[in-house]
């Protein structure tokens, strides 16, 4: 993976948010990027993002 990440050609950026404060939950939602809370949905949202394309 390069400095973007998995990023490629999805809609918006992602984060992965492991056993985080509700407040991180909002900011990073604020400025922009869906938060996953899980390993599990993370493969499910990349793979289905990757099928559109």
């Amino acid at each position: 993976m390069g400095p973007n990440g998995i990023r490629i050609r999805l809609d918006r950026p992602v984060a992965l948010l492991l056993n985080e404060w509700a407040e991180t939950y909002l900011t990073v939602t604020q400025a922009g990027y869906k938060c996953l809370i899980d390993v599990d949905t993370l493969k499910k949202y990349y793979k289905l993002k990757s099928q559109r394309d």
